[in-house]
């Protein structure tokens, strides 16, 4: 949820036409829009069902493989920050963490407990999601998760952008040392370059989250863990994501953060 922190403003964006003036969007368009995201993800090759609950709880790295990067959407951007727009977001925001959690498939996990996003309220409209309320703890961030199988961070490895921070490729004994990932959805209708807000506490999180490099003295023993997905064509057939895990580390490689703002982007790299 990107929306709760007022003092943070937009980096000036191209004209687009604002979302439409009502609180949300029709139903039916709703309905249609939520149902291409869910086939889409559940089709994806990069679902989490490739690694089963009985893999092995020391994990030994695996190799950096980028999603596939798509054409540029002109009409990328969100628009305004009106009362109108605002809803608009939201919606837009919860079809990417719906996207998100189509992809997972991990053991223990629970939309109710481990979905802590104050917008997935947003998606009750759909089955699977008829009896799921707006989170009213306080939110850290969109997904939390606790891996004590490595399956998480196996999936991330397969499919981040920018590859895993190397204490992250050691071996670990999960059940001893589990890592908790707190995973932070940023989703656009557009292209994955387009700028998105990054809230001051979300920003202070990354910092302070950022795995310890070799020689740290908690290289070894880290067990909390930032990550950024970056949900874009979210209202095509072609949604996708990019996956930053440790953001803080490539914010002058793959991500670009405009300080004045507190807006990012991500570098495009083709």
């Amino acid at each position: 949820m990107d929306l709760d922190i007022p003092r943070v403003s937009w980096i000036e964006q191209p004209q687009v036409a604002d979302p439409p003036a009502a609180e949300t969007l029709p139903a039916s368009e709703d309905k249609e829009t939520v149902e291409v995201v869910v086939t889409s993800t559940r089709s994806a090759d990069y679902r989490a069902d490739i690694l089963s609950e009985e893999a092995s709880r020391v994990y030994r790295g695996s190799p950096d493989v980028s999603f596939p990067d798509l054409e540029d959407d002109p009409i990328a951007t969100y628009g305004g920050r009106s009362p109108a727009s605002k809803a608009y977001h939201r919606r837009i925001g919860a079809l990417g963490e719906l996207h998100t959690l189509e992809c997972l498939n991990l053991p223990g996990f629970t939309r109710d407990e481990n979905w802590q996003s104050t917008i997935r309220g947003e998606v009750r409209d759909q089955p699977e999601c008829a009896n799921l309320q707006n989170w009213n703890g306080v939110e850290t961030a969109d997904i939390v998760y606790t891996d004590r199988k490595s399956i998480l961070t196996r999936w991330l490895a397969r499919h981040c952008t920018g590859g895993l921070p190397l204490a992250m490729q050691q071996d670990r004994d999960f059940a001893a040392l589990p890592i908790k990932y707190y995973l932070e959805v940023k989703t656009t209708p557009g292209a994955y370059e387009t700028r998105f807000f990054l809230g001051g506490k979300q920003y202070k999180m990354m910092e302070d989250l950022a795995v310890p490099e070799l020689g740290a003295p908690s290289f070894s023993t880290f067990d909390e863990v930032f990550v950024i997905l970056r949900v874009y064509h979210v209202s095509t057939s072609n949604v996708a994501t990019k996956i930053f895990v440790d953001p803080y580390r490539l914010r002058k490689s793959h991500l670009q953060f405009d300080f004045d703002t507190v807006n990012a982007m991500v570098r495009d790299h083709t």
